[in-house]
């Protein structure tokens, strides 16, 4: 009858081991399951100028990835542009907030929380004025941050104001007839730049009323007239 007792009760003990292993094994198994799933999942994505609120929404749709964030957080609303394949959402993130003043933690189950970095840098705002080789101001003259989708247009005074990322960016000045320019922040704050005409108007030959000249060299009024036009 001992026997018999004894042969029961190892027999439970027996079962009891093996069921906390069976519960072993499948706690690591879906540890490595979620492990996993942040580290082998991967996103193509190609998008231009949208707002990172926006952006997060398109990543939802393209995997199994939440994103919980406060909706008063301002960057959210910075508009930027992704242009990625198969890449992890490691890969990602740094890229998509890295002109704003947000930050990620990952949590279980594919949720990732968006929240204010205390010590993400301050953008710097930067004015100035563009002028032509004679001074007078130009409207229209595009102003962007080199490498970037920062940028602004010049008003009708030719001033501008943009905010950059870094005190030594670099703003590329643009506008059509005239030479591009890149000119260098060095930490400083405002900026004066004087564009010159392109060398190909200037080369432009340009019927008068007593026989052709280059436009650089016309000081009166000129008007183009096509062949239709005669």
């Amino acid at each position: 009858m001992k026997c018999l007792q004894k042969d029961v009760a190892h027999l439970h003990t027996t079962k009891v081991l093996i069921a906390m292993k069976l519960m072993l094994m499948l706690l690591l198994f879906t540890f490595n399951l979620n492990a996993t799933g942040f580290s082998q999942h991967r996103i193509s994505l190609k998008i231009k100028k949208t707002e990172i609120s926006e952006i997060f929404r398109t990543l939802e749709s393209l995997s199994s990835y939440r994103f919980l964030y406060n909706n008063d957080l301002m960057g959210l609303k910075t508009k930027t542009s992704v242009n990625v394949k198969d890449a992890t959402i490691d890969e990602i993130l740094p890229v998509l907030l890295f002109h704003t003043n947000m930050t990620y933690h990952k949590m279980e189950n594919n949720l990732v929380v968006i929240k204010e970095d205390p010590l993400a840098r301050k953008d710097i705002n930067i004015t100035g004025q563009v002028t032509d080789s004679s001074g007078a101001p130009l409207s229209g003259v595009s102003v962007q941050v080199k490498n970037t989708d920062i940028g602004t247009v010049t008003n009708n005074e030719g001033r501008f104001t943009i905010s950059v990322p870094d005190g030594n960016s670099i703003l590329v000045f643009s506008r059509v007839g005239y030479e591009t320019v890149e000119h260098s922040l060095n930490g400083g704050t405002s900026v004066n730049i004087t564009l010159a005409a392109s060398q190909a108007v200037l080369d432009q030959v340009v019927v008068v009323g007593y026989g052709t000249q280059r436009k650089r060299d016309l000081t009166g009024s000129i008007a183009s007239v096509r062949g239709g036009d005669c």
